[in-house]
């Protein structure tokens, strides 16, 4: 009988396995965006009323979120470059320290104004940048040919952030289920004494929470050791996919995940540089420019809309829970199929199926809670392929040894619609109504639809 290989179960290395469960918990901790579409009613109603903010509306407050995102891809491209210098891990503690603090520090801007918030709040990005593509890339290093599939898992720890964390954060806030007893034009707000006293405090909460689960992932997560080099076999698919042309062994002896030899095609290992003339980085670029409007206009808006025909916040916090169930999902599914497919086809489909239930979002006033509910959990499920898939096209198209700076460049999407999306919503929502603003997203994800197209037919075309 053949005798295993050390350290593996199954033929899977355990170490591996346990650094999988560790990034699970660092992703978790990053998992902010799943909770603040939850999250928001409490901040906003609290800083009208116990704040200098006292005029701020939902479509201001989107500036909270968008200066995390702002931060978090403008800093990552700067940020990454500290792994030259540092352990992985290392850059994860001090990622980790800044994410933690940032959310407990909340506790004390949330008493001034939503642009304090949006300070304290927006440095949480930091954190982020530097934690979170160090993470994924040291799970790469360890199933180099599972890459969609370990996306999938790890994206699907922000999803189970949102699952439990939306749970925490309402049961926390408002254990009786009051309902919203402010109509200010389509908007609702809280004003309930009871309520607004505990919100500071749960930045406390989530700040000593996410301390403890970080500190978790951080010792679980271990490096492949130098030696005891792994080699594994990777088929390379010819450009117009015309089937395998290589078969590569990979050795995972060093921090860049090497290609040691094959027979005909190398995988691409290209520098920053190298990647800002490409064109299939701005046909990425822009198709999540588009589609991160979309993406952007449902995180921020599904609850405050549910609100204006739903009196029941326990079940719009059940229903934000069950959207990161489907995140989990979702992402699990589009990791495979990306695994299966490659990621191009993969953009276009998100794209077509996003779009279907984007356009027809505001007819769940008329459906009610049970058309609401799906919707819901169906946009979560389709607007995560988008995410879970980015690491995976830095990684096929760029090459390993840059990804995480190369990452970081295409993250700089995210601080264009970010903008984009928290200057048009505070300046045309209001003018335009939740009706207009979904069918403009779902115009939008036409446009990135098209990106997608340009990125897919490049490739499978001779």
């Amino acid at each position: 009988m053949e005798e295993k290989p050390k350290g593996t179960c199954t033929g899977v290395p355990s170490k591996g396995i346990i650094t999988i469960i560790g990034s699970i918990c660092i992703v978790f901790c990053m998992g902010n965006g799943y909770t603040f579409g939850n999250f928001n009613p409490y901040i906003t109603s609290y800083l009208r009323n116990r704040s200098a903010s006292t005029d701020v509306a939902y479509a201001d407050s989107v500036w909270i979120s968008t200066a995390n995102t702002i931060v978090y891809g403008s800093t990552m491209p700067v940020l990454t470059l500290l792994e030259r210098r540092l352990s992985a891990r290392g850059c994860i503690v001090i990622g980790a320290i800044i994410y933690s603090i940032s959310v407990a520090s909340t506790y004390f801007s949330i008493n001034y104004s939503y642009i304090t918030v949006a300070a304290s709040y927006g440095a949480i990005g930091a954190g982020k940048a530097l934690s979170y593509p160090i993470t994924t890339k040291l799970a790469f290093r360890w199933f180099p040919n599972r890459k969609g599939l370990i996306c999938g898992i790890l994206e699907g720890g922000y999803g189970g952030s949102g699952f439990i964390l939306n749970q925490i954060i309402t049961g926390f806030i408002n254990p009786e289920n009051l309902s919203p007893d402010q109509e200010v034009g389509d908007n609702e707000y809280f004003t309930q004494a009871i309520l607004l006293d505990m919100v500071p405090y749960t930045y406390l909460l989530l700040g000593g929470l996410y301390t403890v689960v970080f500190a978790i992932g951080i010792l679980l997560m271990k490096e492949p050791p130098d030696d005891n080099a792994q080699e594994i076999s990777v088929n390379y698919k010819n450009e117009e996919g015309g089937g395998v042309v290589a078969v590569a062994t990979i050795s995972q002896k060093d921090t860049s995940t090497e290609v040691i030899k094959e027979s005909h095609t190398q995988a691409p290992d290209m520098t920053p540089t190298e990647v800002l003339h490409t064109w299939i980085f701005y046909a990425v670029w822009f198709a999540y420019f588009f589609e991160g409007f979309a993406v952007d206009v449902n995180f921020f808006f599904y609850k405050t809309y549910g609100e204006t025909f739903i009196d029941d916040d326990y079940f719009l916090a059940l229903v934000a829970s069950f959207g990161s169930v489907s995140v989990v999902a979702g992402n699990l599914f589009w990791g495979v199929l990306a695994d299966k497919y490659t990621y191009k086809p993969v953009l276009m489909i998100v794209n077509c199926v996003f779009g279907v239930f984007t356009s027809t979002f505001c007819l769940t006033e008329y459906g009610g809670k049970p058309m609401y509910f799906i919707w819901v959990c169906a946009i979560h499920f389709a607007f995560t392929g988008p995410l879970t898939i980015l690491p995976l096209i830095a990684m096929e198209a760029f090459g390993s040894k840059h990804f995480s700076v190369n990452y970081g460049l295409l993250n700089t999407t995210a601080v264009a619609f970010s903008f984009f999306m928290a200057f048009f919503s505070s300046h045309v929502k209001d003018t335009i109504g939740w009706h207009g603003i979904y069918l403009l997203a779902a115009g939008f994800l036409v446009i990135s639809f098209g990106f997608s197209s340009v990125v897919f037919f490049k490739k499978f075309q001779r």
